[in-house]
C-alpha cells in the first residue's frame, strides 16, 4: 500500500511533503493522547505509522486519478485503486477497536490538512530545521550520484513491402512512431509530473497511460 504513496512527494515537493509528515504525526499523536486521557484504556491506541498511513489514504483518494475501470458481471466495476483500498480496509478492521481508533485519527489528520481555511497545505518546515537536519543526517545518506542511463525505444524508420524487399530502399514508405495524445499527457501531468517526463514516458510505451505511469513511479 505504501508503495503507491510515493507520488505525493513528487506532487508536493520534498519540503511540503516533510511538513505533511510532521503535521500528520503531530495531529494523530495529540488525538491518541486525548483518547488515552478520556477513556483511560491504553489498549485503544498502539504505536506505529498507522495514523500517518490513513492520512495518506485521504490524499490518495483526493489527488490520484482513476485511469481505467474493469467491469465485472455487468453490475459494477473496479479500478486500479481498488487493491490499495482493500489493503487499507484490512488494516482498518484488523485489530478492533484499536485499529479503528488509530485509522480514524489518521483520516481526521488527512482531512484537516486539506481544509483550506486552516492553511496547513501552505506550511513548510522552517529552513533552519532543514539545514540542521541535513547537517546531522546528510552524511549518513550521502552517496555518489549515479549517472542516469537513457534507454531509447528502437524505432524502425523504414518498412519494406514484400514486393520491394530487393529494390531501391529510397522507395520504402516511412513509418512514424505514434505520438502521445494530449489527453494522456494532461492526465499524467495532473499527478505531479512535468510535461516533458509525461511525453517521454508515453512515447516510450506507445501512448499507454498505465505503463507510462508505472515507469515514472519506478524511476
Amino acid at each position: 500500500t505504501g508503495y503507491h504513496f510515493r507520488v505525493f512527494e513528487r506532487q508536493m515537493g520534498s519540503h511540503k511533503f516533510g511538513a505533511f509528515v510532521v503535521l500528520s504525526f503531530l495531529v494523530s499523536t495529540l488525538g491518541q493522547v486525548a483518547v488515552l486521557v478520556l477513556s483511560e484504556r491504553n489498549t485503544l491506541v498502539f504505536s506505529g505509522p498507522y495514523a500517518f498511513l490513513f492520512s495518506c489514504f485521504v490524499q490518495f483518494y483526493s489527488d490520484v486519478p482513476i485511469n481505467f475501470r474493469l467491469p465485472l458481471f455487468g453490475v459494477f466495476s473496479i479500478h486500479e485503486k481498488f487493491l490499495v483500498y482493500l489493503g487499507g480496509f484490512q488494516i482498518f478492521f484488523g485489530d478492533l477497536p484499536s485499529s479503528f481508533v488509530n485509522a480514524s485519527l489518521g483520516i481526521l489528520s488527512g482531512i484537516l490538512y486539506r481544509v483550506e481555511a486552516l492553511g496547513l497545505k501552505q506550511w513548510t518546515i522552517p529552513p533552519w530545521i532543514r539545514n540542521l537536519t541535513k547537517k546531522i543526517f546528510g552524511p549518513l545518506f550521502n552517496t555518489t550520484p549515479i549517472r542516469p542511463i537513457t534507454i531509447s525505444r528502437p524505432v524502425i524508420s523504414h518498412v519494406a513491402p514484400p514486393e520491394a524487399r530487393f529494390t531501391n530502399q529510397e522507395d520504402w514508405p516511412i513509418v512514424q512512431p505514434p505520438q502521445p495524445s494530449e489527453d494522456n499527457i494532461v492526465q499524467i501531468m495532473n499527478m505531479g509530473f512535468s510535461r516533458e517526463d509525461a511525453w517521454q514516458a508515453l512515447y516510450q510505451f506507445n501512448d499507454n497511460v498505465q505503463l507510462a505511469i508505472n515507469s515514472l513511479l519506478e524511476s
